[in-house]
């Protein structure tokens, strides 16, 4: 991403850890509930680097619960350009669950006029649900349904 070589963000980072880990040893381990995040931008203030990660102001938002196609794979292009497009007019970061190990927010996004990204490209079929539970990873609270909108569609081509 962005700002990923300078000196400034390479020091914030460990100082990041460092407070979390002195966290988790003062709260004996256990993991604190964070109140969901919410911020609107719009116009300039949002950027789709893909289908599933996208730029708000400085935050670099992954969307929670789904993953769309890698850059040179089929349907990257028609992923990303979905993004844009429904982020143009600005976005809603909903329910921030942490960070992921590149360090971008792991959440939802709400389109300007309330639509959740993350449904949107699911039932267009231009994203498939993952990383939450039956993956290893955290459960979400729109996994159930995000699991039913992916398991709806039949992919014939779509590389997966």
């Amino acid at each position: 991403p962005p700002g990923c070589g300078d000196r400034a963000y390479r020091h914030r980072r460990p100082h990041v850890m460092r407070r979390l880990a002195i966290l988790a040893v003062l709260s004996g381990g256990l993991v604190v509930a964070v109140p969901p995040v919410q911020a609107a931008l719009t116009g300039s203030g949002t950027y789709a680097i893909d289908g599933d990660s996208v730029r708000v102001g400085r935050t670099t938002v992954r969307l929670l619960g789904i993953d769309t196609p890698e850059y040179g794979r089929c349907g990257y292009r028609a992923a990303t350009q979905a993004t844009r497009n429904l982020i143009a007019d600005g976005v809603r970061i909903r329910h921030a669950m942490g960070t992921d190990k590149y360090g971008r927010t792991l959440a939802y996004l709400r389109t300007a006029d309330g639509r959740d990204v993350g449904k949107v490209l699911l039932r267009r079929g231009l994203a498939v649900a993952r990383y939450d539970s039956f993956d290893g990873y955290p459960a979400h609270p729109k996994q159930a349904a995000y699991r039913r909108l992916d398991a709806s569609h039949n992919r014939p081509g779509v590389c997966f």
